[in-house]
C-alpha cells in the first residue's frame, strides 16, 4: 500500500501532466457532444451496442468456434492461445520461422496487456508502434497513461522535444509539423516491415472477418 500511496503522492505533484490530462478530457467531451448533436438520435446507439455485446457474451464459445471455422475457410490460420505467455511464444516462433526482422504494430491493447514487445525485442527483433500515441510512449520508454489516449499527459512541446531527441530532426511544437515528421519517419517502416500486428475492434463470426475502427 505504501508504494501505491507514494505513486499517488508523486502524481499529484505533476501539475503539467494534470493540466494536460484535464484539457484533453475537456476537448474529448466537447468533440463527442458536437458529434452526437449532428447524428440524429445518436445517444440511442449506446443501448443498442450494449445489447449486442451482452447477446454475444452469452454465446461466446459458440461464436468463437464459428469465427474460427469461417476464418479458416477464408485462408486464415487461427491459433487459440491458452495464456498471454503462450500468445507471445507463438508470435515469436512465427516471426523466427518467417525470418522477420522488422515488426510494425497498430494499436492493440491486448499486446500491451501481455507485454508482447519484450520477448520480441529480447530476441533481436525491431518492433515499431505506428499509432501516434503508442509511438510517443514507446520513444519515451513509458507505459500508456490512458486506456484510449496513451500519451494524453504529453503536451505538443513535450512531443516535439522527444522527437527531436529520437530522430535528430528539428521540429517545433506545431501539430502539423509533428505529424509531417511522423509520416516521413513511419512510411519506410510500413513499406519494409516483415510482419504487421493489429488488434480487432469487432470479429464477425458469420464471415470469419474482423473490423478495425479508428477516428
Amino acid at each position: 500500500m505504501k508504494a501505491l500511496n507514494d505513486k499517488i503522492a508523486d502524481s499529484l505533484t505533476r501539475h503539467q501532466e494534470r493540466q494536460a490530462l484535464l484539457h484533453a478530457v475537456e476537448r474529448g467531451r466537447t468533440a463527442r457532444a458536437a458529434t452526437l448533436a449532428e447524428w440524429p438520435d445518436g445517444a440511442s446507439f449506446r443501448p443498442y451496442v450494449k445489447a449486442v455485446k451482452e447477446k454475444c457474451i452469452a454465446v461466446l464459445p459458440e461464436l468463437i468456434d464459428q469465427f474460427t471455422q469461417n476464418a479458416s475457410q477464408r485462408g486464415a490460420s487461427v491459433y487459440h492461445a491458452a495464456s498471454g505467455a503462450d500468445a507471445c511464444n507463438y508470435i515469436l516462433a512465427l516471426a523466427q520461422e518467417k525470418g522477420a526482422k522488422l515488426i510494425t504494430k497498430s494499436k492493440s491493447l491486448t499486446t500491451e496487456e501481455i507485454e508482447l514487445n519484450h520477448p520480441l525485442q529480447a530476441a533481436g527483433l525491431e518492433v515499431v508502434e505506428t499509432d501516434l500515441g503508442e509511438l510517443i510512449i514507446q520513444m519515451a520508454g513509458e507505459l500508456p497513461y490512458h486506456l484510449v489516449f496513451p500519451a494524453v499527459h504529453k503536451t505538443a512541446q513535450d512531443v516535439a522535444a522527444l522527437f527531436r531527441e529520437k530522430t535528430g530532426e528539428a521540429v517545433s511544437g506545431d501539430l502539423e509539423e509533428i505529424m509531417s515528421l511522423m509520416r516521413r519517419t513511419l512510411r519506410p517502416t510500413f513499406l519494409n516491415a516483415d510482419i504487421g500486428i493489429t488488434g480487432a475492434n469487432v470479429a464477425i463470426a458469420e464471415t470469419g472477418s474482423f473490423l478495425i475502427e479508428t477516428n
